[in-house]
């Protein structure tokens, strides 16, 4: 199944508050994984499904389920899926390290929040597959941050071998920050010399 974008999981993120909002209720859900790449324009990001993390979520589970469904989007499935999901995720193989949740956005009767950038690309650490990584290293150069604000938030994470594989996993990234500075910096030398007036 194709991923959605940006502009696809709005529309249906926009039906799910729509049907909740007319129902007279609010549902707060707190996007882990994907989304918040999706939201901030990272180049060609899609995904299938939205991870729904259960421990800074708080709904109506049966209210959620048809809002999810009116809008063509499955609810939690355990099986096959042929078109989007939203999936309901709690510790377990992903860990979230400890954290006061972001606003995101609002669409009807569903407020999104989501971790902060720090938090999430720590918890992104723990597995590391390659569209992880790509997420990790969009996330650090949007919002610039520090390797030392990873690692705390690395040092958060409640589960020991996870935070032990989030910490192998970290060198990959202080790797790439590191070669991105020399970069920077052999490119900055080389503009000063070009642009160095000659003597006469």
């Amino acid at each position: 199944m194709q991923g959605l974008t940006r502009e696809q999981w709005a529309e249906k993120l926009a039906l799910i508050g729509a049907f909740i909002k007319a129902k007279g209720a609010k549902i707060t859900i707190e996007i882990i994984g994907s989304w918040p790449a999706i939201e901030l324009g990272m180049p060609g990001r899609t995904s299938e499904d939205l991870d729904v993390w259960m421990p800074n979520s708080r709904f109506d589970r049966a209210l959620f389920r048809e809002a999810c469904l009116n809008a063509g989007v499955d609810f939690d499935p355990t099986g096959e899926v042929d078109r989007p999901y939203i999936q309901l995720v709690r510790p377990g193989i992903t860990q979230v390290p400890r954290h006061e949740p972001e606003h995101s956005a609002v669409f009807g009767g569903l407020i999104l929040v989501t971790p902060p950038p720090a938090a999430l690309i720590a918890s992104k650490l723990v597995r590391a597959s390659g569209k992880d990584m790509h997420d990790i290293v969009f996330l650090k150069q949007k919002f610039r941050i520090p390797m030392d604000d990873i690692m705390a938030c690395v040092k958060a994470i409640g589960d020991k071998m996870a935070r032990e594989t989030a910490e192998e996993n970290i060198v990959y990234l202080e790797f790439r920050a590191s070669a991105s500075k020399r970069k920077s910096k052999a490119g900055g030398k080389r503009n000063a010399k070009e642009n160095k007036p000659n003597a006469p």
